[in-house]
């Protein structure tokens, strides 16, 4: 009996070590910088609660250090700093009180469980890698905002395989322009091995932590009043390379993106473009990729002008609203997009659109369409998605 009392006072004893021993190696895996990868505004012990801990706004950087002590950077905003943070249980991830469930531990990646709207979900940081810039972040700024970025060695020769966020461009008023081709078979036409240039924009914004440099995107047309959703690591850039890690759900990654100088239209540029110009919005007669039809009622009747000045470009057509907006001509000359400020109910936001430009002579010009909508005494029609225009006008 008492050989047994023994044996399990000894049992307790090897079993308090042990998890003494697992909860400091989990502890010690949490040491070091991470990225958080997406939105977390629960806490997954209180159902609706907002979780205050890591949610102060996003995205996010967490600087784990010894003695229970955490930086919490808030990425646009500021940091917090000396949070308390340990490990209960080698379960549990304690920051401020607020406990998150411990799914997995890697070197690189932590899984953390939460809890929204009845739904669990794996909620995931990534270690960054130790790679500082030596730069400035004005220097940074500029070195983004030169010439285009594309991870195709052969771009434009290879033009036909961009894929989205693999041909970048970076505006100093913090419009970020991807580029890329949009297969026909996702419009629901079958068959087909064709595909569509399509372009998306959005907002970028540097950061910078301990000599280490982060970019981010928020939604566009939400612009200086919604949170920047996402964030990735600057690990390399100089005159010819951009090196940026981009950890997702499945892979971690380096994008390795290669400075680009394409041969332009030298003929094309803002002052060639300035005066008016109309397209009778004929075209092809294509008002959608989709395989839907467009019902009569919903296509626009009537010329469509584009009124250019340096700065502003006027967009109406017979008897429609007029939108005036800022444009640019993107850095290869096959791209023109534009912008124009909104407020609803004391939120403002930018709405940004972009225009394939298919061809440009000295009076004509063609341009491929992605919104392709008009609006008329607040009812919505649809223009040709293909517009030859002529020029009728100087300024």
């Amino acid at each position: 009996m008492a050989k047994n009392r023994l044996f399990m006072k000894k049992l307790l004893i090897l079993i308090i070590i042990t998890l003494f021993i697992s909860c400091n190696n989990t502890k010690d895996k949490f040491i070091g910088i991470w990225m958080g990868d997406r939105e977390n505004f629960y806490n997954p012990n209180e159902g609706n609660s907002e979780n205050i801990s890591l949610t102060q706004g996003l995205p996010i950087l967490l600087d784990f250090k010894k003695e229970n002590k955490l930086n919490l950077k808030i990425f646009g905003a500021k940091t917090f700093k000396n949070i308390e943070w340990k490990i209960e249980n080698d379960s549990l991830l304690n920051i401020n009180n607020i406990k998150y469930k411990i799914r997995k531990v890697t070197k690189d990646t932590i899984s953390l469980e939460l809890f929204t709207r009845a739904e669990k979900y794996d909620y995931k940081i990534y270690r960054i890698k130790d790679k500082k810039i030596k730069l400035d972040s004005s220097s940074v700024i500029q070195n983004l905002t030169t010439e285009i970025w594309s991870n195709l060695k052969n771009y434009p020769k290879e033009r036909n395989q961009l894929e989205f966020e693999n041909h970048i461009e970076y505006y100093k008023n913090s419009v970020r322009l991807l580029k890329y081709n949009v297969p026909l078979k996702e419009y629901g036409i079958e068959n087909s091995s064709e595909s569509v240039l399509n372009t998306y924009s959005d907002s970028w914004l540097i950061g910078k932590y301990k000599n280490y440099y982060f970019i981010s995107q928020n939604d566009y047309q939400l612009y200086g009043t919604s949170i920047y959703f996402n964030i990735n690591q600057i690990t390399k850039l100089n005159n010819s390379e951009l090196n940026i890690y981009r950890p997702n759900w499945t892979i971690n990654q380096e994008g390795i993106f290669y400075k680009s100088k394409p041969k332009t239209n030298n003929l094309l540029n803002k002052k060639a473009l300035v005066g008016l110009w109309k397209s009778e919005n004929l075209g092809n007669k294509k008002y959608t990729y989709y395989k839907r039809e467009v019902k009569e009622s919903e296509k626009y009747k009537g010329n469509l002008f584009y009124e250019f000045s340096l700065e502003k470009l006027k967009i109406y057509g017979t008897e429609t609203d007029t939108l005036i907006c800022d444009w640019y001509l993107n850095r290869d000359k096959t791209i023109l997009f534009n912008y124009n400020s909104w407020e609803l109910n004391s939120i403002t936001g930018i709405n940004g659109e972009a225009l394939d430009l298919k061809d440009f002579e000295k009076n004509s010009l063609e341009l491929n369409l992605f919104n392709n909508y008009i609006y008329k005494d607040n009812n919505q029609y649809k223009l040709n998605i293909n517009q030859k225009f002529e020029r009728i006008k100087n300024h």
